[in-house]
């Protein structure tokens, strides 16, 4: 293998290449994998720990090249070193890890992850500071770092396709490729001609896949190494004095799931009251709607003209200060839609600032509270005669599922439209997930329930991984419950049932924190404080769940509100709806609820008076 005679000295204003294996820092269990065709001088590995121990400003532009033969998938790799005399001040660029803290922080550099911490690196050939963190995603990374600008129109189109893969993660793509499509037919040498619009295509992408914002408290960047047969990626993350906590995650095993920063809790969005109320002008539903609430009725016309989701909401559509709210929502009209999802994209908003739990009012607007969702959206392949379309709440890990045929756009489409019928769908969700809405049909028709595709806000640090561990979860119950089920309906049925209950967070499981409700008794009572409770101690017949054939009788003990009730048998009590429920008179014979109720409130206890034995 070839090395440089002379490693550069740091403190040089220089700019050299350098070539360092770093087999020697690989772990043990690999090395032995690994068949060296040279000895590895000892003079190489006391440089290169020293390169690395050095407390010296350094850019590294990281690359991939296999130097030796590997008995398994996995190769060595080779590490280029471009050292690159940082001008940045103060405490940002001082800060590095070296090997040995590395090792103290359960990091090793082997095939899985390495870290090495640098102030800037150089991605696509752009110097890239410390104000961003890039992600670049496994599988593209070679391609992308060797793409050159193209010299005829055929070679463009290749380009073009390789590029294709960013058109899901980002917006202002369809705007950057569409000046470079022309050139496509032109014939002869292109280059000179396209460089402008190239520079610029290749820096919108640069910028869609930046993973995190940059704090001015940041003490350095720490790059994670992900190497493979097939490709090479790394992570870049900001460390702070607060520390990061590093977790693996089941069943996903992508090298960004290893990075979690810790962020603000909340950073509002620079959203503008003026623009919202402006962008009313430039969208047919805004009209329709704001003639609707001027009238105080549809005509016919508006009738036809209004979009179809929001004919059953018409009688819930207010005017507050200028603002449109529809069933108590701000309307977000979809000209400002891409602007308010570029704001999120661009602020990188950790979890807390688009949980559906969290009721937060914006300071600078009139005081409402504004509810963003946004959910994770995949297809589970079961085996191959079972698909399942699985929608998660990111905030709350809260998982709603529906089995599909096939995954072809009309499926997509027909499925997602059942789970939406079953959701309080909100005005404005972000997908994340591009691989389930790879159609250009499916992204239009979520479009229209104000549904943005956006698959770069998942690598929101602090969201990775929830949605990927609620799959693993289902897919691992399914696993268990076919054992002892007949059909696989059933078995989706439980093993999703038992994933929305799952502890999650704070004891709380994922339908209390996604519906903000709880089931312990007393306060599922205390929902019913405006009903008039009741003590009671009637006979009835029990039907302890929709599986059971046969009722059991147990003790009517309390009513709850006007069609629930509390009810114990052999010592422990059920909270159920009267449906549930077989009503006994005093004789044993059942009635009717309506006959129940008649005999409870003719003979409804006066105030003070003892209702321990009541009925």
């Amino acid at each position: 293998m070839k090395t440089h005679e002379r490693f550069a000295d740091p403190t040089q204003k220089t700019n050299q290449t350098v070539e360092v294996d770093v087999t020697p820092y690989i772990s043990d269990d690999f090395q032995e994998r690994i068949q060296r065709p040279h000895p590895i001088s000892d003079r190489h590995k006391v440089e290169f720990k020293r390169l690395l121990d050095e407390d010296v400003r350094l850019g590294f532009l990281i690359s991939v090249s296999p130097s030796y033969k590997v008995i398994h998938t996995n190769p060595a790799f080779v590490v280029k070193i471009r050292v690159v005399a940082s001008k940045l001040g103060g405490p940002i660029c001082n800060g590095y890890c070296s090997s040995l803290q590395a090792k103290q922080n359960g990091f090793v550099l082997n095939p899985l992850k390495s870290m090495f911490s640098v102030p800037q690196c150089e991605y696509l050939g752009m110097i890239v500071n410390v104000n961003k963190g890039i992600f670049i995603p496994c599988f593209h990374v070679d391609s992308l770092l060797k793409i050159p600008v193209s010299t005829n129109g055929k070679t463009l189109k290749k380009v073009l396709a390789t590029f294709n893969f960013f058109a899901f993660h980002m917006l202002g793509y369809k705007q950057a490729v569409k000046a470079l499509y022309k050139f496509q037919s032109v014939k002869g040498d292109i280059s000179n001609i396209i460089g402008l619009p190239y520079s610029h295509l290749k820096k919108v992408i640069a910028d869609a896949i930046t993973l995190e914002p940059i704090r001015s408290s940041c003490n350095g960047l720490d790059i994670f190494l992900s190497a493979s047969s097939m490709s090479f990626s790394f992570i870049l993350t900001a460390r702070y004095r607060e520390g990061r906590r590093i977790f693996d995650v089941e069943a996903n095993n992508d090298v960004g799931q290893y990075s979690c920063y810790v962020a603000s809790m909340f950073k509002k969005l620079p959203w503008n009251k003026q623009e919202c109320m402006d962008s009313y002008e430039n969208d047919g539903d805004a009209k329709v709607l704001l003639c609707i609430v001027r009238s105080s009725k549809a005509t016919k016309v508006e009738w036809n003209d209004v979009n179809a989701i929001f004919k059953d909401k018409l009688t819930n559509v207010e005017l507050v200060e200028g603002l449109l709210f529809v069933e108590q929502r701000l309307f977000i009209p979809g000209s400002y839609c891409e602007l308010a999802s570029q704001l999120l994209h661009t602020d990188h908003s950790p979890f807390h600032a688009i949980n559906p739990s969290e009721e937060v009012v914006i300071t600078s607007w009139l005081a409402v509270e504004r509810v963003y969702k946004r959910s994770h959206c995949v297809v589970l392949h079961y085996d191959k005669k079972h698909k399942i379309l699985v929608l998660t709440d990111v905030a709350s890990s809260y998982p709603m599922t529906v089995e599909i045929k096939d995954e072809s756009t009309e499926s997509i489409i027909y499925e997602f439209d059942f789970l939406l019928s079953h959701l309080n769908c909100l005005i404005f969700i972000t997908m994340d997930n591009q691989r389930t809405f790879a159609s250009h049909a499916v992204t239009e028709h979520l479009e229209r329930f104000r549904i943005q595709v956006l698959f770069s806000v998942s690598f929101v640090s602090e969201s990775n991984g929830y949605a990927e561990q609620m799959n693993s979860v289902i897919l691992r119950n399914i696993d268990k419950i076919l054992s002892f089920s007949r059909t696989f309906k059933n078995a989706l049925y439980r093993a999703v049932t038992l994933a929305q209950n799952k502890v999650v967070k704070d004891g709380s499981t994922a339908r209390e924190i996604y519906f903000k409700a709880s089931y312990k008794l007393h306060e599922f009572a205390s929902k019913y404080q405006h009903f008039c409770t009741l003590l009671m101690n009637r006979e009835c017949w029990l039907k302890r769940s929709s599986n059971d054939h046969e009722c059991v009788k147990a003790n009517l003990v309390q009513r709850l509100s006007k069609h629930c009730y509390r009810i114990e048998f052999n010592g422990t009590s059920f909270v159920r709806k009267c449906d549930s429920i077989q009503f006994l008179d005093a004789g044993g014979k059942v009635i009717c609820q309506e006959e129940f109720h008649a005999g409870l409130y003719a003979s409804k206890p006066s105030k003070g008076e003892d209702v321990t034995n009541f009925v």
